[in-house]
């Protein structure tokens, strides 16, 4: 079951796997199959009544209906061959209904709302694209449509990153406007990607400019106020100095944000009213700092591995040039002396 559940994020958070693993077994749930079927808020009605009673932290629960959906979707019959000759008229309208709203497009006119903001001021160049707004907007208007009564949709900082922020692409020159509008409707589609996704996170510089965007289009798309963003920014800078005094990098803040968004997400999808951004975001979660900075520390631990099996590769190579009792290192001012002597 361990294995299961983290599988069903990249990366793990080794918490929250151990919590609803153990509540899990609480209820005699042994193997991921027997999830299919079964509600989370059976699990947790199930959890409640146990003596002591166990309670799912946002950050579990949101785990626990990933899992659910997995189980679900690994286990959903296949569609018969034939299934468009045998549906009827009536079926195939239904269908395409459906699927017209399910394809919602959203445009939003930026300059206009940034008024309301009292942003009305603000140059073009600090505008988040316009449609990266359109992206995100049209999220939430296909969430409200589902019903979900106050969506927050979880976004990649990324797709916010203004071209003279990004880094320099191997063939040394950045796509154009129409292939990044191409990719960012791909990525939205429900086509399986061709490629991995970049887990490279970005840089401290990087994340600040790109958040500042994102607040922006955040608040033009309704999902948290301008104000209520900045709010969690000096949160997360306070997640980075914290873990700077513990002898870790200040990108731990990025690491925060990123965990913090997506229990925001996954607990306003579930929780409906009862569950506020504005008012979740203003305050220190050290459940989250804590999945944080497990999870800097199993990079970290990677990266130190990585490092040390490429020193090993290149241990007895490149020695310089021994002669007379001195080796040659070119790359110096000076002629360095042999360590063993003349």
């Amino acid at each position: 079951m361990l294995d299961f559940l983290r599988a069903v994020d990249e990366p793990p958070v080794e918490r929250s796997v151990a919590k609803v693993g153990a509540a899990l077994l609480a209820v005699a749930i042994f193997e991921a199959h027997e999830l299919f079927g079964v509600g989370a808020d059976h699990i947790g009605s199930a959890l409640s009544k146990l003596d002591p009673a166990v309670e799912l932290t946002i950050g579990s629960y949101g785990l626990l209906m990933r899992a659910i959906a997995r189980v679900f979707a690994s286990n959903a019959p296949a569609a018969p061959k034939n299934a468009e000759q045998a549906q009827t008229v009536a079926l195939s309208d239904l269908k395409e209904a459906l699927g017209k709203k399910d394809k919602v497009n959203v445009h939003i006119e930026v300059a206009p709302a940034l008024k309301d903001m009292h942003l009305g001021d603000l140059p073009f160049d600090s505008h988040p694209l316009g449609f990266t707004v359109d992206k995100l907007a049209s999220q939430v208007a296909r969430l409200k449509n589902q019903r979900v009564v106050k969506p927050f949709v979880y976004v990649d900082l990324k797709d916010f990153l203004p071209f003279w922020c990004e880094e320099t692409k191997p063939s040394g020159s950045r796509g154009s406007l129409e292939e990044e509008m191409r990719e960012a409707q791909e990525a939205d589609g429900d086509k399986p990607k061709a490629k991995a996704e970049n887990k490279r996170r970005l840089n401290l510089l990087q994340w600040f400019v790109a958040f500042e965007q994102y607040a922006i289009a955040a608040d033009v798309c309704k999902q948290w106020s301008f104000s209520a963003a900045m709010a969690h920014k000096r949160v997360c800078c306070e997640a980075g100095a914290r873990a700077a005094k513990t002898n870790k990098r200040h990108y731990v803040a990025i690491i925060y944000d990123q965990l913090a968004r997506r229990r925001w997400s996954d607990a306003a999808y579930a929780l409906g009213e009862s569950f506020s951004v504005d008012q979740e975001c203003l305050r220190f979660d050290w459940d989250i700092y804590q999945d944080a900075i497990d999870i800097y520390t199993a990079e970290q631990g990677q990266h130190d591995g990585n490092n040390k099996r490429k020193g090993d590769e290149r241990k007895g190579k490149g020695k310089g040039d021994k002669h007379k009792g001195h080796w040659h290192d070119y790359d110096a001012r000076y002629t360095k002396r042999y360590k063993g002597g003349w």
